[in-house]
């Protein structure tokens, strides 16, 4: 649940962040569907800048209650490990396309990796041309101060204090 000035904070973050990686004289598009018929996936970009010469970037928005920088701890024989949450591999359900194909784990940095640069094959094959440079495909993270278990948009969450930039991601791909 956002209240009103939350939520003045929020697009007043993001619309400062927007204004340092969106080059002068681009278009910014928001929520534009995707679709590839020879895979019947489908998704929905959050962010597609169209730049001066007609190619895109695909930027996804993820906002989390974890800082990029939060460690998980562990035990193992040898004493403690630690792994950034981002990287820490997560079983993947059993209805995964990726499991069936057998891929058994992903970390949520592979699983925002393989969202973007699926969006970004999809409008490939829509006969879009894809900026090949740095960014092409990328990764804007939030970090929100959540309490609660359900999704926002449920009214199971809320941003008692807002949100902060806390990272752009180039995705590998």
């Amino acid at each position: 649940v956002l209240d009103l000035e939350t939520a003045k904070d929020v697009l007043a973050t993001l619309e400062t962040t927007m204004k340092n990686i969106v080059p002068e004289n681009a278009v910014v598009l928001s929520q534009v569907v995707v679709f590839d018929k020879a895979t019947k996936l489908a998704g929905t970009a959050d962010v597609v800048v169209v730049l001066e010469n007609g190619e895109i970037k695909i930027v996804d928005l993820k906002t989390t209650k974890n800082s990029l920088s939060s460690l998980y701890r562990y035990e193992t024989k040898t004493g403690t490990q630690q792994v950034k949450k981002y990287d820490r591999d997560f079983l993947l359900e059993d209805e995964s396309l990726l499991k069936q194909a057998g891929i058994e784990r992903l970390s949520t940095r592979g699983q925002h990796n393989l969202q973007v640069n699926l969006y970004r094959r999809m409008f490939q094959n829509m006969g879009y041309n894809v900026y090949q440079g740095d960014y092409a495909a990328s990764t804007f993270h939030l970090v929100a101060d959540i309490t609660g278990k359900h999704k926002i948009v449920t009214g199971g969450q809320v941003l008692p204090h807002g949100c902060a930039y806390e990272q752009y991601y180039r995705s590998q791909g």
